[in-house]
């Protein structure tokens, strides 16, 4: 069941995608070169964007923005499920990625729902 997994220390994933495509797989999870693109408010002065190796520093990455951000307003140990990050990505104004497809030389984007899905696969495979 969708957020049914508990997690204490997001720093050490190992993430799967779901994908149809068994190669961009591969790709977009070892070596594909990914942007996050984020907007946290309606103040366009608010987008930012962040940089990472691969689809999997990107997973991390959006873990460590929420952890950032339950650390400034809760002390002691962290504790969330999928469903709290999902609200976190959903209360972005704007979330996006652009994951680089090096068999065909661009940059492919994903949105929310594929963010969501992404930290869901590894939250399963973790509980599981």
């Amino acid at each position: 069941e969708e957020g049914s997994g508990r997690v204490g220390n997001c720093e050490r994933f190992c993430f799967v995608i779901a994908s149809s495509d068994r190669r961009f797989l591969f790709d977009a999870w070892n070596m594909s070169h990914t942007i996050l693109l984020l907007q946290p408010t309606a103040e366009k002065s608010s987008r930012t964007w962040y940089e990472y190796p691969s689809v999997q520093d990107m997973v991390r990455g959006i873990c460590s923005l929420y952890e950032k951000e339950l650390r400034s307003k809760t002390r002691g140990e962290l504790s969330y499920d999928t469903n709290d990050l999902n609200r976190f990505v959903d209360s972005q104004v704007d979330l996006a990625c652009l994951v680089l497809r090096s068999g065909a030389g661009m940059y492919e984007p994903r949105d929310k729902s594929w963010v969501k899905r992404t930290c869901l696969q590894q939250l399963k495979r973790m509980s599981g």
